[in-house]
């Protein structure tokens, strides 16, 4: 074999691989530029996927917001915003049913609560201790 005209200028089987190699990936390229060619990417198209892909993780979080939310950041996953479920404080010390019940003070500070017994008592929100009883 190594004498037929053919194979004299053979550089052996590494270098043949990597020669169809090369040829191989010059041939994709061309292919892919062409293909790429005729592609029009539509103005905008980065803004759509984004949105799409908020709205993605919107329709597929544990819960479902009523309102549409803002895009605060496109850097973070989208979390949706949960009130807090746990009990913090029980506030006892009224006779009767509860009545009526507000937040009162800076940020929110006491909670007052007026009950059947004709009283009314003032909390507080972080301790969950009784302020006053009037």
């Amino acid at each position: 074999v190594n004498d037929a005209a053919t194979y004299q200028n053979w550089n052996g089987v590494s270098a043949t691989r990597e020669a169809l190699v090369d040829r191989f990936s010059n041939i994709l390229d061309l292919e892919s530029r062409d293909a790429m060619a005729h592609v029009n990417t539509p103005p905008k198209r980065l803004l759509d996927l984004i949105e799409q892909a908020f709205q993605f993780q919107v329709q597929n979080g544990k819960y479902h917001p009523k309102v549409p939310p803002k895009i605060g950041t496109v850097l973070e996953d989208y979390e949706c915003f949960v009130l807090p479920n746990a009990l913090r404080h029980s506030f006892r010390g009224h006779r009767g049913n509860i009545k009526s019940i507000a937040f009162c003070g800076e940020e929110g500070q006491l909670i007052v609560s007026g009950s059947s017994d004709n009283t009314v008592g003032v909390w507080d929100t972080e301790t969950g201790e009784n302020r006053a009883f009037l």
